[in-house]
This record gives structure tokens, C-alpha cells and sequence, in this order.
């Protein structure tokens, strides 16, 4: 079964590892996977990953981590807006900065209460102000600090795992979306309130910064990394990534891993190992310096309470 992870194509997201033990290999499809597309293997595509070849399995040498990763990232909300530009109601569309399938640390509530006092410029249709739902990119700075990757899981890959399509760059919006959709549907528009693509003029949200306080999340990753013969790693492909704005950390810190080689009865050979990350936990922060709007209609979920007032 195919395993589709985060994606986002809307935010192409910087990170950056503090104190890595050694330089980052930035072989294409491990440090630039957004912006180059990479093909996936035909190897993949048929999915042997040459566990059957090997007599001796690769371990795993050294993994050093960082404690603290920073990073920007847009955090992606939709907002029910009357004729007049005030707040009716804030909705989720998507956080990266954390594991949204835990309620450890969920932003929402505080984003939800702060960019619920704001007022927007209406959106107008033919001349005349009129209601929509509106969206907003808030466009944050992160900082994840006290990073602790729990267990590491290493092992051959089971023959019904495979990468997402290479059509779907990580953290793809749509993506997001469509995981959302599956989760707890789409909340429709309230009656009378028009989408926002059909408007003339979209509504525009003051532009006010606000900082996220602190707070604890998990983490969690389930990566296919590639090996060389000389226990190097050249390519990494992501399963699940949780927090979804750690991806480009997990590309950084892995590349750097070393491992003692698969062997056949004879030699060395390239391989490909599942590796996952459990039982993670760190604490993220956020500050948001950007507000803008986005002219796309998206679905948000149907079953999420209203934030508290």
C-alpha cells in the first residue's frame, strides 16, 4: 500500500541544523528534493530494495543529531468572513510546525483566538461587499529546540511500502488537503457566503505579526534511505514526516549517518533500509512575519470544534 506522507507545494520551506556533526550532503534529492524533483528508481518501482540479496543486513554506525533545528514555514488557515470583513470563524487548513495527530501541542486555539479579533478589508463582488471565506498564509519563523528522536527503528522494507508518487513534491498544499478531506471531510460554505475565487477583490487581513509561545509536540519519521556500498547514504525518501516542517531537518541529519554496508556472500552492495523515528519529542516556537492572502478556495475540516473564545 502506497503511504502518502505531508506535503506542501505552496511553501517550498528553509531549515537549518544547529551544530551538525560534519558537512550535509547535498547530493540532488537530499537537500534540494522541493525544488528538483527527483525520479524515483525504477528499483523502487518495482519494489525489490535487494533485501533478498543480502546475507549480512547494514547496521547502523553512527547517527549523530542536532538538538535544535530553525526553519520558515506557512502555517495555512481559512477564515468565514461577514460583508464587513469581521471574523465569523477561524478554521484550519494546515500547521506544520507540529504532529497535528496528537493533541500535545496544538497551536490552533491560540492562532485561531488571535486572528479571530482582527478585522479584514471585505472582499467585493460586482461592487458590492459581500461575505466569503477567506485565506491566509501566515508565514512563520520556527525554532524546535530540545530535539529528542525517541527510539530508532532500522530494517529491511516490507514489500508493500513504496514512496509517494515523484509527481507530489513534499509538502505538497493539495496534498494537505486531501488528508483533511479524508480525515473529517469539508466544512461547506454557510449560505450566502461566496467562495473566494469568485470575488473581485479577495479580503485583506491587517498584516499583524504575532508570536506562537512555546509548547512540547512528538515527533515521528518513517524514512527509505538508500546506502552505498561504503555505508554512505545518497538518497532519502519520506514516508511520514511528523512534524511536517522537520523534513528538511531529517534530510540534513540523516545524509550524515554512516553505516556498516549490506553484504552479499561476497561483497558490499547498495541497499535500501526503512528507517523510523519513535517516541520523539521536542518543543517548537513560532513567530509569524508575514500575513497574506491566497485567492484558492480550500477545504478545511467539517469535524473540528470552534475554538474556545
Amino acid at each position: 500500500m502506497i503511504q502518502i506522507p505531508f506535503l506542501l507545494t505552496l511553501l517550498f520551506p528553509s531549515i537549518q541544523a544547529a551544530n551538525p556533526s560534519r558537512a550535509v550532503d547535498t547530493t540532488p534529492g537530499i537537500a534540494s528534493l522541493w525544488s528538483e524533483p527527483l525520479e524515483t528508481p525504477k528499483a523502487v518501482l518495482v519494489n525489490p530494495f535487494a533485501a533478498e540479496k543480502l546475507t549480512v543486513f547494514p547496521k547502523l554506525k553512527d547517527h549523530t543529531t542536532a538538538s535544535s533545528a530553525k526553519g520558515s514555514t506557512s502555517i495555512v488557515i481559512a477564515t468565514d468572513l461577514d460583508a464587513n470583513g469581521k471574523v465569523l470563524r477561524v478554521r484550519r487548513v494546515m500547521i506544520p510546525i507540529c504532529d497535528d495527530s496528537s493533541p500535545l501541542c496544538d497551536p490552533f486555539d491560540f492562532i485561531a483566538r488571535t486572528v479571530s479579533r482582527w478585522e479584514f478589508q471585505p472582499a467585493v463582488k460586482a461592487g458590492v461587499k459581500v461575505s466569503t471565506r477567506g485565506v491566509v498564509d501566515l508565514r512563520t519563523k520556527f525554532e524546535f529546540d530540545s530535539i529528542n528522536i525517541g527510539r530508532i527503528r532500522f530494517g529491511p522494507v516490507e514489500q508493500d511500502v513504496l514512496p509517494p508518487p515523484v509527481s507530489t513534491p513534499l509538502l505538497d498544499l493539495d496534498s494537505v488537503v486531501a488528508k483533511r478531506l479524508a480525515e473529517g471531510g469539508n466544512a461547506e460554505l454557510p449560505p450566502g457566503m461566496s467562495e473566494v475565487e469568485s470575488v473581485d477583490k479577495i479580503p485583506i487581513p491587517p498584516g499583524k505579526t504575532f508570536s506562537i509561545p512555546g509548547r512540547a509536540t512528538s515527533l515521528a519519521g518513517d524514512l527509505l534511505v538508500h546506502l552505498t556500498t561504503t555505508g554512505t547514504v545518497d538518497r532519502i525518501l519520506p514516508l511520514d514526516v511528523r512534524p511536517a516542517a522537520l523534513w528538511p531537518f531529517w534530510q540534513k541529519t540523516v545524509a550524515t549517518w554512516r553505516f556498516e554496508p549490506g553484504r552479499t556472500a561476497t561483497a558490499p552492495i547498495d541497499c535500501w533500509v526503512r528507517v523510523t523515528f519513535l517516541e520523539g519529542k521536542t518543543e517548537v516556537s513560532g513567530d509569524v512575519e508575514k500575513v497574506a492572502s491566497i485567492k484558492k478556495n480550500l477545504p478545511v475540516r467539517s469535524n473540528e470544534p470552534a475554538p474556545a473564545k
